[in-house]
């Protein structure tokens, strides 16, 4: 354990250029012609956004309140305007730069300023109005390169960020103010979801746990499933949980209830 400026019309053209691909998806899904297939068709159409590379690893795309797209790539974090593409990249000499280019998850908090989470840099910040890159130290300095898993805003307005074996708590201002360590190398975390204060339910290559962060106590959750490998969730609608395993998506998760249902 341990302790923009931004022009109306860049705004609507993402706005628009996204409701096209919604809105194509749906209209493939619901009059498809395949009646062999029992499964929904959607429509899969690759964008071509200059200026982004063609070949890249994409990892993680978000849209801010300002309604640029921000898309996370192995070699660089992307910022799309609708018409133009600016790239944030690692400058060692730079101290508002990234502190590594493999930028894998993405999250904005109340203020709208954007947490990017890297593969072996830890994390950085970008200010949504001064647009400078702010770089986030975790809690003990080391020398093993820390990759951050997933990033969520905190119901208190704090910033909650895993990395395999630990979740860090991380104010508004950039500062690593709590964290717990979690699990050893055979169990790691892959994301993790706050259904109430202080309340985290963790998803993990060995099983579902529960983080109560009040007694810094965790307990892997009992499931009516053999599924061990879970890789996301997310939350649905009233108590509903989304929960992406190796072999499928899970559904019907229950924090309030004393029984975990899965089917």
């Amino acid at each position: 354990m341990h302790f923009c400026n931004v022009k109306p019309d860049s705004y609507l053209n993402v706005m628009k250029w996204l409701h096209i691909i919604l809105l194509l998806s749906i209209y493939t899904a619901l009059f498809s012609n395949s009646s062999a297939q029992t499964q929904s068709s959607f429509l899969i159409k690759k964008v071509q956004i200059k200026g982004l590379p063609s070949e890249a690893y994409f990892s993680t795309v978000h849209q801010d309140n300002d309604g640029f797209l921000w898309i996370g790539t192995l070699s660089g974090l992307y910022r799309y305007d609708g018409t133009r593409v600016t790239k944030f990249l690692r400058d060692p000499s730079d101290s508002n730069s990234l502190t590594h280019n493999f930028a894998k998850s993405l999250a904005k908090d109340a203020r709208g300023n954007l947490w990017i989470g890297t593969y072996g840099g830890f994390m950085n910040v970008h200010d949504r109005y001064t647009g400078k890159i702010k770089r986030v130290e975790p809690w003990i300095k080391t020398q093993t390169r820390i990759t951050v898993m997933a990033i969520k805003p905190s119901i208190n307005e704090t910033i909650l960020a895993a990395t395999a074996q630990c979740i860090y708590r991380i104010n508004q201002d950039g500062r690593v103010t709590d964290s717990v360590f979690l699990f050893n190398d055979e169990t790691r975390i892959t994301d993790f979801l706050e259904y109430h204060v202080n309340k985290i339910l963790i998803t993990t290559t060995n099983g579902l746990h529960l983080l109560d962060w009040g007694n810094r106590k965790t307990h892997e959750i009992a499931l009516a499933t053999q599924v061990k490998e879970f890789g996301c969730i997310e939350k649905g609608g009233a108590d509903t949980l989304w929960i992406g395993a190796n072999n499928g998506v899970f559904s019907s998760f229950f924090p309030n209830s004393s029984t975990y249902e899965c089917r």
